[in-house]
């Protein structure tokens, strides 16, 4: 695993993966999700919900096998660490089935609050698929306990790992971006006493201020990323002191954090297209898809290409099939699912722009 990327927090829809795999080649590598598994929810693609966990995690499966089979990757499986599909922890489950196919193997991520018989489960499919690195996520909340140094050092000390041999991500989440200089300087504070804060193979800062769709308005909206911000802010900051290291930057893309259940029978959804520019969103928001339908993103679509903010088709596969669908050169309009591959493909794409340039190459 490299240990300078980009860490998008993903969430195991389709949309996303399909963002991830239609990226640019020369952009691929460089970009490491930290992919989510989900808990049995409503599926797009499917047009359903799965009836088992068995049948949930055979689709997210086969969506990394498809999409993303590589091992530039991190799995959390919080979400579904107290079910038992086939009988087996989660993680079995889903290695077992990665394994039928011929694909590279993502590595796992690890929390200090997992349970005992997941990270037993994690240490087996590591010395079983040979896997040599794991993620250590931590949050605000680990940061700042009395006895954070003992549990990160027990983490990885049960693991048999190093810091030298093992990636930290300190997840923000929803924090408050709305004050950077003081929420910088505080969080400088708290990495001047990190745990071998030099030593790490990689350390990674995220989070994500994009607001739930329920709060965003009809029209257009400009929303401000504030975990950009911060973490230009922060490293800034961080390049004047005596323990300076490379971080790298992740966020939760252009979704809220967290993890909303969607259910079609009670909870409609508005048609609406997010445009990521240099220190904003730019968002155009339609109306109920049920009442008003699907062909709403073409005038959609269009407002993005001929505003000021749109840069052009030849950006990403995004921006192209941005400009077809403003130019109603599509067959259809496209669904949500569609929606959000244009959204993220463009947004890890001006990520990534941003990136190459401050830190990547060098």
């Amino acid at each position: 695993m490299i240990n300078r990327f980009y860490m998008p927090i993903l969430k195991t829809k389709q949309g996303e993966f399909n963002a991830l795999f239609s990226l640019n080649l020369n952009i691929q590598g460089y970009v490491v999700p930290l992919i989510e598994v989900a808990e049995i929810e409503f599926d797009n693609e499917e047009n359903k919900t799965p009836k088992t966990i068995e049948e949930h995690l055979n689709t997210i499966t086969k969506r990394i096998v498809n999409k993303w089979g590589r091992s530039n990757a991190f799995l959390d499986t919080h979400l579904v660490d107290d079910t038992a599909p086939g009988g087996v922890n989660p993680v079995f489950y889903i290695y077992d089935r990665l394994s039928k196919a011929a694909i590279a193997f993502p590595s796992l991520a690890v929390r200090l609050s997992t349970p005992m018989m997941t990270k037993k489960a994690i240490k087996e499919v590591m010395s079983r698929h040979n896997l040599k690195e794991l993620a250590v996520r931590i949050f605000i909340a680990d940061l700042v306990s009395h006895d954070f140094s003992t549990k990160l050092r027990d983490l990885t000390n049960d693991f048999g790992l190093t810091a030298a041999t093992t990636h930290l991500v300190l997840d923000l989440a929803d924090a408050d971006f709305s004050n950077i200089e003081d929420f910088s300087d505080g969080l400088l504070d708290q990495l001047a006493d990190f745990p071998s804060f030099m030593d790490w193979k990689s350390f990674t800062i995220c989070g994500g201020s994009f607001p739930r769709t329920s709060a965003l308005k009809s029209g257009v909206t400009e929303v401000p990323r504030g975990e950009w911000k911060f973490y230009k802010r922060l490293t800034d900051k961080l390049a004047k002191q005596r323990m300076n290291r490379h971080i790298n930057y992740g966020d939760y893309g252009i979704v809220s954090p967290g993890h909303f259940k969607y259910d079609p029978l009670k909870m409609d959804r508005s048609a609406n297209i997010r445009y990521t520019h240099n220190m904003i969103w730019y968002v155009v928001k339609g109306n109920s898809i049920k009442l008003n339908g699907n062909d709403q993103y073409y005038d959609l679509a269009k407002q993005i290409i001929d505003s000021d903010y749109y840069f052009n088709e030849h950006f990403s596969k995004g921006d192209g099939h941005l400009l077809k669908c403003g130019q109603r050169e599509t067959k259809t309009a496209g669904n949500s699912t569609v929606w959000k591959r244009v959204g993220f493909n463009h947004h890890f794409t001006k990520v990534m722009s941003d990136l190459r340039a401050s830190y990547l190459a060098s």
